[in-house]
């Protein structure tokens, strides 16, 4: 600011160029110098002379651009040029200037101290009384944080659009998006693909109307406009024919921003699918309904009537008809009485002419049909020379035909011809259907045909049953006669019809008295009469006898007679009443059950007994007919289970293929022998069995028998056999093992086994050679092995020695030899054993010794000891390092155990112990121990467990260390590295909790910056309109005051001071805004009329709104409360204001005041816009403006003064409101006044 005032005499020198017309602009001036009072604190102001000379410069101008006054008054705007923008820009900027026009646009400048800064600029002319531009004016807001923001929020535009477009690319569906003025926004992959000759429409930033009327050509710009209106209001779905021939079906949604999201998917495949299912559908229909129409007409004649329209109504074709072979043997076909037309009135004629028309073979539709066999097609009848039909035809209208056969076993029943006003091509699949449709007429024909032939056998067949119906009463006659079954039948009223000679002969009883009429009860007592009945009492047996043939039942019984014979008796009764009775003597037959019934009684036990295991169950689906106790036993299942369920259930057998080639075998021979197979138990367990089986028959069914043997053990036994005998093989064969045999007599081997040739090189024929032993041994063993093999020879002991062997290249191996003397009577008689190849040992034995002298070197160099102890765990070796190292004699040690001489020290001997009773190896167990001189020493040992061939622990062995320095070493640094690392810890903390508060400071920072931006930005707009009313109206008064009347100078003085009036409220809000943002707002508490505040306030608010309703209910406030006028003033002049503002469409507003507890409370409610749920709690801060505030002026400020107002009294405000239903706005304040009595000073959070 100092810069700026040391330079007036400068200023002042460069503003007498424009004294003249400043004096003629005197009101507008005053107004301006009014107005530098509220912009100066925000805006950039300066002025320039028509050359562009700066005249003035406000505070805000000097300290964004860092010159002083006195550096910019005289200069040109040039001054703060920055080179960004090209010449074309400012001779753009200057032209609208010069022009008399306002220019507004954002200038990158660059300031005193060469930083760059963007001013939002508007620059207008200055014109004199005679409109002469004489300066310029220029009000610009430094907007260099909003512009850097910008720039980073396109770079995330940009980085977000990178990632949607990779997002969208993978969509397999075409995308298109369209922001809300139909511009697009982009494409995927997908799309362009689909639209290859759209590329240049589709590109981000077009129209999409371009795109439309690409892809749509034959939309009027009408249609086009109202697809926009469409597309861009609502969700639609719809589908498209591409030029291609494409499909695509298109879904359109609304975004919630506006614009729509487009997803275009090719359904050419689904089309055409569903229209093959269509037609697949309809064909199915179609032969379904000619099925049941053939099974359901009465006759073959119908049944091709609606045969006949069904085919028209699917095909189109408007004439169907059948012409039928002729019965008079000359092949020709003639006209059938079966038709369909579409129109009969039209194809009349053709119809008179058909049924007048026979063909013979291989003329018109029927004779090619029933000539060749096959359908016939004809594009065009009227030009066919075979058709006869073809004059007529053409005068119906009728142009295509087709004919099909109907064909019962390579015999044409029917030909079916159709006829259409359209030319018919040939269609394969077409004929293919009806080729299924006429199989179906087949049938039809097939069964009136057989329908005639059977009525035409039914008449000759009775006929014929007339004769034989004669004949046939002969040999009833003669077979009563015959048969060797007693026969006799009777009336309703139990009186014998007839009866034949054997069931006279049966009972004894003389002819004369089995006449015709006689009654059964006569007969029952003429057969007690001569002592042939059943049971002990005749009474009892007429009773049962009348009883049973009463019953009116078919049943049979065997009635035991007195004389011992066995009677079977059939009872059938009779249609109308009676009933026939059939007597057999089963006398013999029942002895034989009788005898077979105990043989199968006899069968069964020795079934169930057999120790083998036997079933007989049903071949074909292998249910059990009977199992016995040994079977069950052999699979593990009761015999109920077995009978539930049937072999392949159980899955007794393994491999099921197994079971049906044993059937297959079976039926081809008749019985099988041993078939070996694997079986299943219950349990799992697989068994191998020996299966016998046959074939037999019970009670007339047949059924497989067999017989179980369990080889399981045998297999096993076998098993391990050949697995012993294969393993002895191996041995002898692979092994470095040679068997041999040997002559004492002829010193000549007599066997030798293969291996020999490769482990000694020989051939097999040179070790039956003589001496050839001998010759085999190292020179140097010779005579030895040869003297120990000939001394133990004739003594006949066995013997085993060792010597070096040459093999035939040389080489020399070690062998023991194993020789065991075969004698007889105490003298030999051969040698036989093994040569063992033992090379490979006696040079582990080599190496072995070496191993022990090169660890007695290194035990005696290491600076570790070596130690040894017992089973016992006492020390029985250590190495002398021990005393060099620990200055310990080993006395002390030895004999004794680590704990005994080592339980004083420092460390982990359960742990140790428990190792050691384990016998588990340990490393690194450290211990301190005391030496000689009273030091403590650092001991650190590991060991092993070692234990003999047969697994017996015989102690430990390792290694031991002196580790003291180490040890001190160590605790050194881990004291260091625990100080350090407190150090670290307490140094993190304060980084975090700084970084913490920077955050939170950085965030806030942020949310008053943008928030502050906003406001500027608003407050900027804000001003620029009531300037431009300003000025406007200045420049009329002063053009035009010679010729206004005073009427239009009030008037446009009126509208000046609404423009000042509107900034005069802007400045307040301003003003407020700096008080908010400096922290700090005085109020003064004093006794006040808080009902005379309100009602003062809604006095001025009615005179200001005289369209609205406001009214006021006070009654029920206090008289007076602590309070600061002017404060409580400005709280519920602003929410007043606001509900008036933002109630453009309402009148109603209330205020109410009551008293509650020992508060005040008044509320403020409309009816108007409404708040967005998503807004309330934002709503009181600073700057903050709700969606449904968009195109009504206003700051931002007022709800937050009235909120800082409010708690600077103690008091609370709360406020409800839905969206389009209006807000209620309600205060409470303390009656008593703020808590701190006095001024109160509010400090903005």
């Amino acid at each position: 600011m100092d810069s700026c005032d040391r330079n007036a005499p400068a200023e002042r020198h460069g503003q007498n160029g424009l004294t003249g017309a400043l004096r003629e602009l005197a009101p507008g001036t005053h107004m301006l110098n009014a107005l530098h009072l509220i912009i100066d604190a925000h805006s950039l102001v300066s002025v320039a002379d028509r050359a562009g000379r700066i005249i003035y410069a406000n505070d805000r101008f000097c300290e964004v651009s860092k010159y002083a006054r006195g550096e910019l008054i005289g200069q040109t705007h040039r001054i703060v040029k920055s080179d960004y923008h090209p010449p074309s820009f400012f001779e753009e900027m200057w032209s609208v200037i010069k022009s008399g026009g306002t220019w507004t646009g954002d200038i990158q400048n660059k300031a005193r101290d060469g930083s760059l800064y963007w001013a939002q600029s508007t620059i207008s002319p200055i014109f004199d009384t005679r409109n002469r531009i004489v300066g310029y004016g220029s009000i610009r807001t430094d907007v260099t944080a909003q512009r850097r923001l910008m720039t980073k929020l396109q770079e995330s535009e940009k980085k977000a659009y990178a990632t949607l477009k990779s997002a969208i690319d993978v969509i397999d569906s075409s995308l298109l998006l369209v922001d809300a003025s139909g511009h697009i926004i982009t494409t995927n992959q997908a799309y362009s693909t689909m639209y290859p000759e759209s590329a240049e429409e589709e590109r981000p930033g077009n129209h999409f109307s371009r795109l439309v009327k690409k892809q749509r050509p034959e939309l009027s710009d009408d249609g086009l406009a109202g697809f926009e209106q469409e597309v861009l209001s609502r969700d639609t779905t719809e589908q498209h024919v591409l030029a291609d021939g494409r499909t695509v079906k298109i879904q359109r949604r609304i975004a919630p921003g506006g614009g729509f999201v487009s997803l275009h998917t090719d359904i050419s495949d689904i089309i055409r699918q569903t229209e093959l299912l269509e037609a697949q559908a309809a064909t199915m229909d179609l032969l379904k309904a000619v099925a049941v129409d053939a099974n359901e007409s009465a006759s073959a004649d119908a049944a091709y009537a609606i045969c006949l329209e069904r085919i028209c109504k699917y095909t189109g074709w408007e004439v169907g008809h059948v012409y039928l072979p002729s019965d008079d043997g000359t092949g020709r076909s003639s006209p059938a009485g079966a038709w369909y037309f579409a129109d009969e009135a039209r194809f009349g004629s053709f119809k008179e002419t058909t049924e007048r028309t026979l063909c013979d073979p291989g003329v018109g539709l029927p004779g090619r049909v029933f000539e060749t066999g096959k359908p016939v097609w004809l594009r065009d009848v009227t030009s066919d020379a075979n058709f006869p039909r073809a004059e007529v035809a053409e005068k119906s209208g009728i142009v295509g035909g087709a004919a099909f056969p109907v064909t019962i076993r390579d015999r044409i029943a029917a030909v079916l011809e159709f006829f259409s006003s359209q030319p018919i091509q040939t269609n394969p699949q077409l004929e293919e259907i009806l080729s299924h449709v006429c199989t179906q007429m087949s049938r039809v024909a097939e069964r009136d045909r057989s329908e005639k032939l059977l009525m035409t056998r039914v008449t000759a067949e009775l006929r014929k049953r007339d004769r034989a119906l004669v004949e046939q009463n002969a040999r009833f006659d003669a077979a009563l006669k015959n048969m060797t079954q007693g026969l006799c039948m009777f009336g309703a009223d139990k009186r014998l019809i007839v009866s034949n000679d054997r069931y006279a002969q049966m009972y004894d009883l003389p002819p004369e008295v089995m006449k015709p009429g006689i009654s059964l009860r006569q007969i029952l007592y003429h057969r007690i009469a001569n002592g042939i009945f059943s049971g002990a009492n005749p009474e009892e047996y007429v009773k049962e006898r009348m009883a049973w043939v009463e019953s009116g039942e078919v049943s049979s019984k065997v009635q035991h007679l007195s004389d011992g014979r066995s009677i079977a008796i059939t009872h059938q009764p009779m249609p109308g009443g009676g009933w026939l009775t059939t007597h057999e003597d089963i006398t013999d037959r029942v002895e034989s059950e009788r005898a077979l019934q105990e043989s199968q009684e006899l069968f069964s036990k020795a079934f169930q007994l057999s120790p083998v295991a036997l079933s007989i169950s049903r071949p074909g689906d292998g249910s059990f007919h009977a199992v016995n106790d040994a079977w069950t036993k052999m699979f593990g299942y009761s015999r109920a289970e077995a009978m539930a369920n049937t072999v392949l259930q159980l899955g007794i057998w393994k491999y099921p293929e197994h079971r049906k080639r044993f059937l297959e075998k079976l039926r081809t021979t008749g019985s099988m022998r041993e078939f070996e197979v694997k079986q299943k138990t219950k349990s799992g367990q697989e068994l191998d069995v020996l299966t016998y089986g046959e074939y037999v028959e019970v009670g007339g069914e047949e059924l497989l028998f067999m017989v179980i043997h369990d080889i399981t053990e045998r297999k096993r036994a076998e098993e391990a056999l050949r697995e012993s005998e294969l393993r002895y093989k191996t041995l002898v064969e692979t092994t470095n093992v040679v068997p041999w045999e040997f002559d004492p007599v002829s010193m000549r081997f007599t066997y030798v086994g293969p291996q020999a040739a490769e482990l000694f090189g020989y051939p097999i024929e040179s070790w039956y050679e003589e001496d050839f032993w001998q010759n085999m041994i190292h020179p140097g063993d010779r005579e030895a092995a040869a003297n120990v093999c000939m001394s133990a020879t004739r003594e006949c002991k066995d013997h085993d020695f060792e010597y070096r062997a040459l093999t035939a290249d040389g080489r020399v191996l070690w062998v023991r030899d194993v020789v065991s003397v075969v004698a007889e009577n105490g003298k030999t008689k051969g040698l036989r054993g093994v040569l063992i190849d033992i090379s490979d040992r006696i040079k582990a034995n080599e190496a072995l010794k070496s191993s022990e002298r090169r660890f007695k070197d290194i035990v005696e160099i290491s600076s570790d000891w070596i130690w040894e102890c017992d089973e016992n765990l006492r020390f029985t070796y250590l190495s002398q390092r021990f005393t060099q190292v620990t200055g310990m004699p080993m006395e002390r040690v030895l004999g004794r155990t680590r704990h005994e001489f080592g339980k004083d020290a420092v460390a982990d001997w359960d742990s140790h112990l428990a190792d050691l009773e384990a016998r588990r190896s340990f490393r690194a167990f450290s211990y301190a121990v005391k030496d000689e001189s009273g030091d403590t020493r650092h001991w650190v040992i590991s060991g092993r467990p070692v234990f003999d061939a047969e697994g017996t622990f015989t102690g430990y062995r390792g290694t031991g260390s002196d580790r003291t320095t180490e040890f001190r070493d160590e605790a050194e640094l881990i004291r260091h590295r625990d100080h350090l690392q407190d150090l670290v810890d307490e140094a993190t903390t304060e980084l975090s909790e700084r970084a913490e508060e920077l955050r939170t400071a950085l965030a806030k920072e942020k949310e008053l910056n943008e928030l502050q931006r906003q406001f500027v930005s608003m407050a900027s707009h804000e001003f620029r309109t009531p300037l431009a009313i300003i000025d406007g109206a200045a420049q009329r008064l002063l053009r035009r005051a010679e010729n206004l009347t005073p009427a239009d100078t009030v008037k446009r003085v009126e509208k000046i001071r609404g423009a000042v009036g509107r900034m005069t409220q802007l400045m307040e809000s301003t003003l407020d805004a700096a008080r908010i943002e400096e922290g700090k707002i005085n109020i003064e508490i004093n006794e006040c009329d808080l009902r005379y505040v309100v009602l003062e306030v809604a006095m001025h608010q009615i005179e200001l709104s005289p369209g609205h309703n406001i009214t006021c209910d006070l009654k029920e406030l206090p008289d007076s409360i602590q309070g600061d006028k002017g404060a409580l003033g400005q709280i519920f002049s602003n929410l007043l204001s606001n509900a008036v503002k933002y109630s453009p469409d309402t009148s109603d507003i209330h205020m109410r005041g009551w008293r509650e507890g020992e508060f005040a409370a008044v509320e403020v409610g409309d009816q108007g816009l409404g708040i967005d749920e998503d807004d309330l709690p934002n709503m009181f801060q600073r700057f903050f403006r709700a969606k449904s505030s968009a195109g009504i002026a206003g700051t931002g400020i007022g709800l937050n003064l009235v909120k800082t107002l409010v708690e600077l009294h103690d008091g609370k405000i709360t406020v409800e409101s839905s969206k389009g239903e209006g807000s209620l706005f309600k205060i409470f304040l303390p009656i008593d006044g703020p808590s701190t009595a006095g001024n109160s000073e509010h400090q903005a959070a």
